[in-house]
């Protein structure tokens, strides 16, 4: 794809499902899907590399979402200390307004997060649980959205199997930020930049380019 054959070239590693690389003293991790599962250990191996650069790109464009202990896991590599993260609203009623009281959710950082300034690439492609790795992002102060709002998304499905063997699924809960706003259409970037067709089919990736320029 253009990202190997333009940007990192031979000049990378994979470790588990993730993609990393070191240039000119920038970090690069790309995430394709959290459907992927990643161990703690890998994300050792991969922030041991990492750990030492001034700045960290972290791409997880058309990510389209996955399991949310992949998130976590990736997500306590840039925490420091224990931090509200969202709240989740759970529908209680058949009411259009039936939920219960919001219930905080708090994750706790690793013994070594990095804390350099990180630039995360997102794109419109960016749902569910990739939203929510978005917004856990956003709300620390060294990081920059780069990119498009993310798709949007949220919340805890529930799956049922029918009497007649179809599969019913529903999203059973609403996410919402630290300060009780709704992510269901996307996480805007703090540094909004694009991709046009043609710039994708000639190779080049001024959104990766701009997150470059930012942390060099």
């Amino acid at each position: 794809n253009n990202l190997v054959n333009n940007y990192l070239k031979n000049n990378y590693r994979q470790t588990g499902p993730v993609i990393y690389a070191v240039t000119d003293s920038v970090g690069y991790i790309y995430y394709s899907s959290f459907e992927n599962h990643i161990a703690d250990r890998q994300l050792d191996t991969v922030f041991s590399l990492l750990k030492n650069t001034k700045g960290l790109i972290v791409d997880i464009r058309s990510n389209t979402g996955g399991a949310t202990q992949n998130i976590r896991l990736l997500f306590q590599r840039f925490l420091a200390s224990r931090k509200l993260v969202k709240y989740e609203i759970r529908k209680i009623g058949t009411a259009h307004n039936d939920f219960a009281k919001p219930e905080a959710q708090f994750m706790v950082g690793t013994a070594d997060p990095y804390l350099r300034p990180v630039c995360v690439l997102t794109n419109r492609s960016c749902f569910s649980a990739c939203n929510d790795f978005a917004m856990f992002m956003s709300g620390l102060t060294n990081v920059r959205l780069v990119g498009d709002s993310t798709g949007g998304g949220g919340g805890i499905p529930v799956r049922y199997v029918l009497a007649n063997g179809w599969i019913l699924q529903y999203t059973a809960t609403m996410t919402v930020t630290p300060d009780l706003k709704s992510i269901e259409n996307g996480i805007p970037p703090t540094i909004p930049a694009g991709i046009s067709t043609l710039e994708e089919q000639s190779g080049k990736d001024p959104i990766l380019e701009k997150a470059f320029s930012i942390l060099k």
